[in-house]
């Protein structure tokens, strides 16, 4: 039993590295987006959004984990 929770904090300890590495992108995708916006870059925009939503997407089913 010792080791089934070794294993378990040593996922939870991986768990909030991940969510906190989604933050980052989360982060520097709005950043992008924001200069996408000011380039009038549509293209740029809408991928930047894309991938800002599809990080908070992932963080939320890695936090219901």
């Amino acid at each position: 039993m010792e080791n089934y929770f070794m294993n378990q904090s040593k996922v939870s300890i991986y768990k909030d590295k991940l969510v906190h590495l989604l933050d980052k992108l989360i982060n520097r995708s709005e950043r992008w987006q924001e200069d996408a916006v000011d380039r009038e870059d549509d293209h740029d925009m809408f991928f930047y959004k894309g991938q800002k939503d599809m990080a908070k997407e992932i963080k939320s089913l890695v936090k219901k984990l």
